[in-house]
């Protein structure tokens, strides 16, 4: 690393709670990246290490007429047709998220599916996705899970999903594969994580 890498490491980092994290959500007609899309977007902020739910965004989202909610989705969330028929399009509502993941720092459990959704969304409008830090929860629990068995030859298995994580710490059980229920419960599991971890600086939390 050379001197200029070594000034920032060095350099104090600010305490996490100078900066605003936006919680975030998405579900979507199926799985598939390549032909899917999102049919329904949740966030809620974190201001001074409280989630502040008066500012909570929750839209749901019309999908292009070649995707519709597949069996097995609507199985999982509960999005009929018929519920986004009169839904804004994703690009009614691009710049109110925006506006959002803009603010500070963004927390997604397992961000790569949501991510990959959200890029795509972006791409599907000709814009790009924006250069926001992501905090992923499950990065944070696979962290901690590391710290308490770093010693134990046969460590228990991770609970990885958001409803087996939530539990494992005592959090209540919430309404899953809504976006914006999903949207809390993640808020909420990342304040439990950094505070299980000690961290209490932004270059604390990856």
């Amino acid at each position: 690393m050379g001197p200029i890498g070594w000034r920032k490491r060095l350099r104090p980092s600010p305490d996490w709670t100078t900066t605003t994290f936006w919680a975030i959500d998405v579900e979507t007609t199926g799985l598939d990246v390549r032909r899917d899309q999102i049919l329904s977007v949740g966030m809620v902020p974190i201001r001074d290490g409280v989630i502040r739910y008066g500012e909570r965004f929750a839209t749901l989202v019309r999908p292009g007429s070649a995707s519709v909610p597949t069996h097995d989705g609507v199985g999982i969330h509960h999005i009929l047709p018929g519920d986004v028929a009169s839904a804004p399009t994703f690009g009614a509502v691009v710049d109110a998220i925006e506006l959002r993941l803009r603010e500070g720092l963004v927390v997604m459990h397992h961000a790569p599916v949501d991510l990959a959704f959200l890029a795509k969304a972006y791409r599907d409008l000709g814009r790009t996705w924006p250069r926001v830090r992501v905090i992923d929860t499950l990065d944070l629990l696979m962290r901690l899970h590391h710290q308490r068995h770093h010693f134990t030859p046969f460590p228990p298995p991770l609970r990885a999903s958001l409803r087996d994580a939530r539990a494992e710490f005592g959090l209540a059980a919430h309404d899953a594969h809504d976006a914006l229920s999903d949207a809390v419960a993640t808020a909420e599991l990342f304040l439990v994580l950094r505070s299980r971890l000690g961290v209490c600086t932004l270059r604390g939390l990856g």
